[in-house]
């Protein structure tokens, strides 16, 4: 379980924030390679916010299970609300 405070401070960190707002204009899950560029022009940044926003519990990220395999990163009920 994740504590108030380690949420705090995920929210707090580079990106996440507008990592979430973009994910709450979607309205349905969007495949992560499509996430990064509306977010910021690097990768590395984004991809750890989205790790920290994950353990949260305030996104989601799911692979197909079928060739090509994407994964899609939507919202949990949590992260909408915040």
């Amino acid at each position: 379980m994740v504590s108030e405070d380690c949420k705090s401070q995920v929210l707090e960190g580079r990106l996440a924030v507008k990592i979430l707002l973009v994910l709450k204009d979607e309205k349905e899950p969007i495949i992560k390679g499509n996430l990064l560029p509306k977010v910021t022009k690097g990768t590395g940044t984004a991809m750890a916010r989205i790790k920290e926003l994950q353990e949260a519990g305030l996104i989601i990220e799911e692979q197909e299970q079928q060739r090509p395999f994407r994964k899609f990163v939507q919202l949990t009920p949590k992260g909408r609300a915040v």
